[in-house]
């Protein structure tokens, strides 16, 4: 994860290039030597539906996350299931949810869990492939989306889990 950013124009700027192996070496106009230009491309991506899902909230972050997966999987399994992450930030510090869409109306009140309504619309999205060799890409790719024009302030950050692929993803308006 990236240690600072700072945004220079429309380029989101890291400084700390041996963390963030996914950028380019970038000579802002400052002429700071260790500065990196992020290198994805951002997409658009339309939800044309909501989404209800039900969740397992990490006990911590990112300490926790993991155990609030292993707790899901105990509950639904993972096969045939889509599986989502919403994070947000609260009181300083994040807030995150394990998640799986409900396969049938009150699953989640069966299995006592809370639900939560990915809401349908226009998401800037950029996909980490092999995102479980590629852990610390999470952070910096989520601090550029968080850095979206528009940016829908009031939903969560979604990861959509896609088999060995993650597609990270934060709402405009």
């Amino acid at each position: 994860m990236c240690f600072m950013s700072v945004k220079l124009g429309i380029n989101v700027v890291a400084i700390n290039p041996l963390i963030c192996c996914n950028y380019t070496p970038f000579q802002p106009n400052n002429g700071l030597p260790l500065c990196y230009q992020i290198n994805n491309a951002m997409e658009t991506y339309q939800l044309e539906k909501d989404i209800k899902v039900f969740y397992v909230t990490a006990r911590s972050f990112p300490q926790g996350v993991q155990a609030a997966y292993d707790e899901l999987y105990k509950l639904v399994g993972t096969e045939g299931r889509t599986i989502y992450g919403l994070s947000k930030p609260e009181g300083g510090s994040i807030v995150y949810k394990a998640a799986v869409v409900e396969s049938f109306d009150g699953e989640a009140e069966q299995f006592g869990c809370e639900t939560y309504i990915i809401p349908k619309g226009t998401y800037h999205t950029e996909t980490i492939y092999d995102f479980k060799n590629h852990m610390q890409k999470f952070a910096p790719v989520f601090q550029s989306l968080l850095n979206t024009p528009n940016l829908d302030r009031n939903t969560w950050c979604v990861e959509w889990y896609k088999n060995e692929d993650v597609v990270c993803m934060v709402k405009v308006n």
